[in-house]
């Protein structure tokens, strides 16, 4: 929320939108369709795998979806937030000004740090 105005941040590229919305505007909207509006379907599935995400998780998604070979096999798990946020990070600078035919070696997350 800035200036009054909700934006998202892409946690896999670092891109910013604006949705040029206030607050409570985002909340009725995300209330209509959360599911849509809030990309829900990896949680929905997580979960309905018998995935649990506890307070301080945030979902890890391997290989991040925009990467092309992610639609092979795509794993899904719960990650503590410092962990995922540190993936991410290392992630985006490894991406950050590459165009999108340049293959990369990913991170992985290490869970037992």
């Amino acid at each position: 929320l800035r200036d009054g105005s909700v934006f998202r941040l892409c946690g896999e590229n670092g891109e910013i939108e604006d949705y040029g919305i206030d607050l409570w505007e985002f909340i009725e909207d995300a209330a209509e369709e959360p599911d849509d509006y809030l990309d829900l379907e990896p949680l929905h599935e997580f979960m309905n795998e018998g995935g649990e995400l506890k307070p301080g998780e945030m979902l890890h998604i391997y290989p991040p979806f925009m990467i092309e070979e992610s639609e092979e096999e795509v794993h899904v798990l719960a990650a503590p937030v410092h962990k995922q946020m540190e993936f991410l990070r290392k992630f985006y600078l490894i991406i950050k000004d590459l165009d999108d035919t340049t293959q990369i070696e990913l991170p992985t997350l290490d869970l037992d740090e």
